[in-house]
């Protein structure tokens, strides 16, 4: 039987002529006769159950079926994406595309189907002797995490339920799980907050400072600003990013903007504003702002050393990841960094470095939206900092991007 590497390279080197040559949208003759010549040339590439009918297994199309299949199809479906993603980040009219990454390891559809006895396995133990087990199910995991959404995985872990094979608990149980998948899905991206980071965070803090914003009073550190190490500037210019970027803001529904419909009125009409409608209603804001605090608070979080991880559970509200540092920010003496996503503990250790890579990497792991809050300082840090491509970054982010990433 054909190997699986051997069937991704071929169909990879054959694509690739096809769109060279003919497009993204060769005809389905050309697909056929290629599909043809190469089971022809090459008789073991074929399936040896089908006959003559072999090379079916690359391309196959019939009008009883709503659209064509095979490895050559799926491959250019592929390829088609790409190129299109490619022409939207080359559209902008901005200097920030330049620094957008290869991410298409995270777009790669070719997951094996998940090996249910050993997910199951991983259901009921964790720790070390799960790692490796980890390490070699990266990619039958995140087929169930795609069909599953993450907030749906985090509850089916806390009820206990037997409905989907427990994914969450095992990234979770043992240190480093989430960094671990991240980094064999995208081995050319492993670093590349460490290589980014560094540089970017002392651009980003001279920013402030040359705009005028006061670290100091703001963020209540006693340091002077040439006492700073590199380390605390690490720190305090990802604390600074709610007062460097403007906030999100958007419209609330109010009880008038509701029409009353009946499901026996096809066209229900609009509904007169009530004159009697009380007060809180006619007060009720009509847009939400998001305050400097909503912003930090979605970012990161700072508290005593002696603090229960208890305590911090038990406030935490938002369920995207955010940064919690035991220790003092007047001193930016921070002795350790935890990762809180939906009420569960990441340890990081006493590197601000690896809670900002294990913050950003879960985010694209459990396919986690970022905060409302802070929208547009996470589309700063995912699209500029990381590379990610975007379709559409605001023109503020792309803005301060331009002013940041060339200079690194």
């Amino acid at each position: 039987m054909i190997l699986k590497a051997d069937r991704q390279a071929v169909a990879n080197v054959l694509v690739e002529a096809l769109i060279e040559n003919l497009g993204t949208c060769p005809s389905k003759l050309a697909m056929e006769q290629l599909a043809k010549n190469l089971v022809n040339t090459y008789p073991s590439f074929g399936d040896p159950m089908k006959g003559g009918k072999g090379w079916r297994m690359w391309f196959n199309h019939s009008i009883h079926a709503s659209a064509a299949s095979g490895f050559l199809e799926e491959r250019l479906k592929n390829q088609r994406k790409r190129l299109a993603k490619k022409k939207v980040i080359n559209s902008f009219d901005d200097e920030s595309a330049q620094y957008v990454v290869n991410w298409d390891s995270d777009n790669d559809e070719d997951d094996p189907e998940p090996d249910e006895k050993v997910l199951e396995y991983l259901k009921h133990n964790s720790g070390e002797d799960t790692k490796s087990i980890m390490k070699n199910t990266v990619f039958q995991r995140r087929t169930i995490i795609r069909r599953l959404s993450w907030v749906e995985n985090i509850l089916e872990r806390k009820e206990g339920s037997n409905k989907s094979p427990g994914l969450m608990p095992r990234l979770f149980d043992t240190e480093g799980n989430i960094v671990q998948d991240f980094n064999i899905r995208h081995p050319n991206l492993a670093l590349i907050v460490y290589e980014r980071w560094p540089k970017a965070s002392k651009l980003l803090f001279q920013y402030a400072v040359e705009s005028d914003i006061n670290f100091a009073k703001i963020l209540g550190v006693s340091k002077p600003r040439y006492d700073l190490t590199d380390d605390d500037i690490l720190i305090l210019a990802y604390c600074l990013l709610p007062y460097i970027l403007p906030f999100y803001s958007r419209k609330l529904r109010t009880e008038d903007d509701h029409s009353d419909s009946s499901d026996n009125d096809p066209q229900p009409k609009k509904r007169k504003k009530s004159i009697a409608r009380t007060k809180k209603a006619r007060n009720k804001p009509l847009t939400m702002k998001a305050s400097q605090l909503d912003c930090s608070e979605s970012l990161i979080l700072f508290r005593p050393k002696n603090t229960s991880v208890a305590s911090i559970l038990a406030e935490s509200k938002q369920p995207a990841p955010h940064i919690v540092g035991f220790g003092t920010i007047y001193d930016v003496k921070i002795e350790e960094f935890f990762v809180i996503i939906n009420k569960t503990v990441v340890p990081c250790g006493p590197s601000f470095m690896v809670a900002l890579d294990t913050c950003l990497k879960s985010t694209t792991v459990l396919y986690i939206p970022p905060p409302i809050e802070s929208y547009n300082h996470w589309m700063f840090m995912q699209h500029g900092i990381a590379g990610k491509p975007a379709d559409n970054p605001l023109p503020l982010v792309q803005a301060l991007i331009g002013q940041i990433m060339p200079r690194i």
